[in-house]
């Protein structure tokens, strides 16, 4: 699957190259390319209590290899196939007419909340809905005045 796939993959032309660069194809690994990664340390020594029989076959502990280059990778030429980024066309749609009253309703009827409790002690109490902030705060002052009796 490519790299960047999206929906919008599936449909570019089946010639299109959006690689910027490639594999350069008159690359080849050097001769002297392939050396493990960690070799045994030269300078180590069997220790004098080792026992073969106990302790199984010794072996030197590894080190990095100084002479490590890494995992060869071919150098990367530029593209002679390369079109850019696939940019799918848009249409304009024959059916669309913009409606400015979409979402205008005359009465929704209903309101829902999705209230996230983290600590199991929280509780939802006393939800007011209102149009204006002197309901509001009338009603605050009344109730209040009834908490207070």
């Amino acid at each position: 699957m490519h790299a960047d796939a999206n929906l919008f993959f599936y449909w570019q032309p089946a010639d299109w190259d959006d690689n910027e660069k490639i594999d350069d194809p008159e690359d080849s690994k050097p001769e002297d390319w392939d050396k493990p990664e960690h070799i045994p340390d030269p300078d180590a020594e069997k220790p004098e209590d080792w026992d073969d029989d106990m302790d199984g076959e010794w072996e030197p502990p590894m080190m990095d290899n100084p002479e490590y280059k890494g995992e060869w990778k071919p150098k990367q030429i530029d593209n002679p196939n390369y079109k850019g980024k696939w940019v799918h066309p848009e249409i304009d749609n024959p059916e669309y007419s913009p409606d400015d009253k979409i979402y205008a309703y005359e009465d929704f009827g209903v309101i829902g909340f999705d209230l996230w409790q983290v600590c199991t002690w929280w509780a939802f109490c006393h939800l007011h809905l209102v149009w204006t902030c002197h309901y509001l705060t009338h009603y605050i002052i009344v109730r209040m005045a009834q908490i207070a009796t």
